[in-house]
């Protein structure tokens, strides 16, 4: 049987040749999305994805290569699963790119529905965090975190827990919610701060928002495993990390474990 595709999408206000170097440099590409890369896309043949907190290191061949047009790169999962992206930029008018990523490699049945839902999903977030960094802090170090928690907690739920006002005040917040794309984000951290900002994306599971307080971007995810889902929180930022940083992450950690509390519904 043929295996599946997902596709995300998304428009930025920046040149093709900028999110060209964002995603074939590995000195930018590990400012938006892997912890480290190695190969420069358009020079070697292979280049390896680098994800440090998953223990998780990919060697993609070259398959494709037309320069701040299109790439297509072909690897393997640590599980076997082979697997391809394709990356396309089509220019627009006023200086903008818009990003269509194409992943192959998820199986037919249940589980390769949920594990595409997934990875359509996480390349979303992914683009709303590129879009932050080609747009508002171009060469700009990286810095931020990643909390994870195990849940019982069904995934009907945990999309109300992570989205809404009533969700959200039973462990994170004391006031706000995550509305949709392009809104405005006021969230009152029960733990003091806050996170001011807006919706940059919002797909069935998770959300991402800017946090203009740490000059970065909240995700709220989760994924799923073997033994029910994780529930995580995960923060980008760039440039010098705000003293604060240190008190959010005691917060969004206290935050979490809450979460992790709560009693399936």
């Amino acid at each position: 049987m043929e295996d599946r595709l997902v596709e995300a999408e998304a428009t930025v206000e920046a040149t093709p040749e900028r999110v060209w170097e964002a995603w074939a440099s590995p000195k930018h590409i590990a400012r938006w999305f892997v912890d480290e890369a190695k190969g420069t896309i358009g020079r070697s043949r292979n280049v390896t994805w680098i994800w440090r907190e998953f223990g998780l290191e990919v060697v993609y061949e070259v398959v494709e290569v037309e320069p701040r047009k299109r790439l297509l790169l072909r690897g393997s999962a640590p599980d076997g699963n082979a697997h391809e992206i394709e990356t396309t930029l089509m220019a627009q008018d006023g200086g903008r790119t818009t990003i269509r990523v194409v992943q192959s490699g998820f199986e037919p049945g249940e589980e390769g529905d949920e594990a595409a839902e997934a990875g359509r999903s996480g390349w979303v977030l992914a683009l709303a965090i590129m879009g932050e960094y080609v747009e508002r802090h171009w060469g700009e170090e990286r810095g931020g975190l990643l909390l994870m928690r195990p849940t019982r907690i069904a995934l009907a739920e945990l999309r109300r827990l992570l989205r809404t006002e009533a969700g959200l005040s039973l462990w994170l917040t004391r006031a706000g919610a995550v509305r949709e794309e392009g809104s405005p984000v006021a969230l009152r951290l029960r733990g003091g701060g806050e996170i001011t900002g807006r919706v940059l994306r919002v797909t069935r599971d998770e959300a991402a928002v800017s946090w203009e307080e740490v000059n970065g971007v909240l995700e709220l995810k989760t994924f799923p495993g073997d033994r029910g889902r994780t529930a995580a929180l995960r923060v980008t930022c760039w440039g010098d990390p705000p003293a604060s940083l240190e008190r959010e992450r005691r917060a969004l950690d206290a935050a979490l474990e809450r979460l992790a509390a709560l009693r399936p519904a």
